[in-house]
This record gives structure tokens, sequence and C-alpha cells, in this order.
């Protein structure tokens, strides 16, 4: 009869802000190089969550946050533009009422 011998895991580790920052950074950046506009919000919405965490904890970083989150709203508005410019071809008509 064997009896398995189960080895202990280590306990998760938490990232640190500074590589919860770096992460968002990157995810926005590949996501807007492939113009994913849904990964893009998730990514915005993230940070703004992670600012309100901030905030409530007072650790300090709702400001590094708060710039995360506003970098991948400004990322998300150009490839929601470059997204409608390709439905339109470039071209818009103005409606005349």
């Amino acid at each position: 009869m064997s009896v398995a011998v189960e080895e202990a895991r280590p306990a998760p580790v938490a990232p640190t802000h500074r590589e919860v920052l770096a992460r968002s950074q990157r995810l926005a950046d590949s996501a807007a190089q492939s113009l994913n506009d849904e990964a893009l919000r998730v990514e915005r919405d993230r940070m703004a969550l992670a600012t309100v965490h901030s905030v409530l904890a007072g650790d300090g970083w709702e400001r590094a946050y708060a710039n995360a989150s506003k970098s991948a709203a400004r990322l998300l508005a150009g490839v929601v533009a470059e997204n409608a410019v390709k439905r339109t071809h470039g071209f818009t008509r103005k409606l005349e009422a």
C-alpha cells in the first residue's frame, strides 16, 4: 500500500501595484494595436475599479490607477474612431433636415 505524499504548495503572492499597472499598460497597448475595443473597455473599467479600491484602502496609489484608466479610455476613443472609419470607409454624409 503506497501513501501519496502531498507537497505543500506555496501560497500565492498578490502582485504589487507596479506590476498591476505595468500589466494594465501592456494589455491596453496590445488591445489598441489589435483594435480590440472590448478589451480596452474591460481594462479601463478594471483600472477605474482599482482606483476606487485604492481610495478606500488609502494606500496612495489612486492617482496612478486613475491615470491608467484615463490612458485606456484615450486608447479606447482612438480604437472606436478607427473602427468607425472602417465602417464608413472614411466618408460621412451630412444629414439634411
